[in-house]
């Protein structure tokens, strides 16, 4: 479709905030993952494309990412395969805890290597995209990535200032090199770039735009990627740098995304009403992967959510409140919320 449908006033809000919502986790996780690879993110630490940065110290509430934790040191890294796969090394933790977890461009949790998935011995991964062919060397396991761009989230247990001497350690020895030498990996690109010449009020919707043409989501998504359609945002080239006034109107401004927004709020609200003595839990908040689970997930009806209308919403949400957050078989979140206290 050449450029937005016309549409009535209360169609172009309704529209606008089913997309934006569907839309919201990839672009806001690829705008994370290339800031963290270009040290402009709201995390304390970076590091480039496919190279692990480490953060040495517990995070606290001063650190602006959404709701880090703080009983484990974080080893990250934002992986680009499309040029080739990597080689990923973990050291041998002697028993610690420790998880790698696998996020792609769309927030799914994709595969997890650690002590629960694949336990705490030295061993090796190749990092190839989705649908690669080549060969995997001996002693090496695959992890197949359905896009080409994706995070690790890496945590290792740390038992107080004390221990964490021994998780630097530890840290140090996780590593990501190319396939093709055992050297650094390739520069890259990073994440799609949006074109520069499109307005403000519809810059979001750029952004969306190119990464929807980069990352094409599933073909069960058909009738989400249809409605995107409607507001040009599956077009190879633009049509917001010059946008006619139907597409001005439906496709952007800021009442669309406002709308969407208010909406992924209200999701956060209401996922806080069902507390018992002010507590929540997040256990099953991280289940809206229906179409890519591998190594180390748990590819079972109870942690997965069937409607996809419902898992869309759930993982803008979680996005929102707690991008990159574990499955609940991995990790448990409870967060506490008390009135009235003086």
């Amino acid at each position: 479709m050449s450029t937005a449908e016309s549409v009535d006033g209360v169609e172009r809000v309704q529209l606008g905030a089913q997309v934006y919502i569907y839309g919201y986790p990839l672009v806001y996780n690829l705008h994370e993952i290339d800031g963290f690879a270009n040290n402009i993110a709201s995390l304390p630490f970076s590091a480039p494309y496919n190279q692990f940065g480490y953060a040495r110290e517990l995070l606290g509430p001063e650190t602006e990412f959404v709701s880090p934790n703080n009983d484990t040191l974080y080893v990250l890294a934002a992986c680009d395969v499309r040029q080739g796969p990597l080689v990923l090394h973990v050291p041998d933790t002697g028993g610690r805890y420790y998880v790698l977890q696998f996020v792609d461009a769309w927030t799914n949790n994709f595969a997890y290597i650690g002590r629960r998935a694949t336990g705490t011995s030295e061993c090796e991964f190749l990092l190839a995209a989705d649908g690669w062919s080549g060969e995997v060397p001996a002693g090496t396991r695959l992890v197949s990535a359905p896009t080409g761009i994706f995070m690790i989230v890496g945590r290792v247990a740390a038992d107080g200032e004390a221990d964490l001497p021994a998780v630097h350690a530890l840290q140090d020895q996780f590593t990501i090199t190319s396939v093709r030498d055992g050297g650094p990996a390739p520069a890259t690109p990073g994440a799609p770039k949006p074109d520069p010449r499109v307005r403000e009020d519809l810059q979001w919707w750029e952004r969306l735009r190119a990464a929807l043409v980069s990352f094409p989501p599933p073909q069960a998504d058909a009738r989400l990627v249809e409605q995107a359609a409607r507001l040009a945002a599956t077009t190879a080239e633009s049509q917001y740098v010059n946008p006619d006034p139907d597409l001005a109107s439906a496709g952007g401004g800021r009442g669309r995304g406002t709308a969407g927004q208010q909406k992924i709020e209200e999701l956060m609200q209401g996922a806080c009403q069902g507390a018992i003595n002010g507590w929540n839990s997040a256990m099953h908040g991280f289940d809206y992967n229906l179409d890519h689970l591998g190594l180390g997930t748990l590819d079972r009806s109870d942690w997965k959510i069937a409607d996809r209308t419902e898992a869309y919403a759930t993982r803008a949400a979680a996005a929102r409140g707690g991008l990159w957050g574990n499955h609940g078989y991995e990790a448990t979140y409870r967060s506490a919320q008390f009135a009235g206290i003086s």
